[in-house]
């Protein structure tokens, strides 16, 4: 719809409007929302995280995101991660909250519950593969 949030997650979103937007910006807001509801309201069609899934623990930070955006990577399979650096950001939609950095270690924690993401077919941003059947991990 082309609209912009400020923040959302799996139940809510913020939008922000200021003194910069003008009458069609709310109004094109005010349009999105109301096609949103008709095609999800009252239906089983809504997107949401799995239930009860709790954001892992922050895994160690082996170097800063700038090293590892400049270290050398090389693609693996994803069920071969655990205990490998990311050389990418992972971030499941919804909630759209990283959940691993490059510079990273990727625990058995955040292995499994990105997992629960995969085998959902859940959206990914940043991963070169947003299937996730592979990483990016530094040499």
């Amino acid at each position: 719809y082309h609209v912009d949030m400020e923040l959302s997650d799996a139940e809510n979103v913020l939008a922000i409007i200021t003194y910069a937007n003008i009458a069609s910006d709310g109004q094109r807001l005010l349009d999105a929302l109301h096609k949103i509801s008709e095609e999800y309201g009252d239906t089983d069609k809504t997107i949401s995280c799995p239930k009860g899934l709790s954001l892992p623990s922050i895994p160690k930070q082996n170097m800063t995101p700038r090293e590892a955006y400049y270290a050398g990577t090389r693609t693996i399979p994803w069920k071969d991660a655990v205990g490998c650096i990311s050389g990418e950001m992972l971030a499941p939609y919804p909630p759209g909250i990283p959940v691993i950095y490059p510079g990273e270690v990727i625990t058995q924690e955040v292995w499994d519950y990105m997992e629960v993401y995969r085998l959902g077919g859940h959206h990914m941003h940043g991963p070169a593969d947003d299937t996730l059947q592979t990483i990016q991990v530094l040499n």
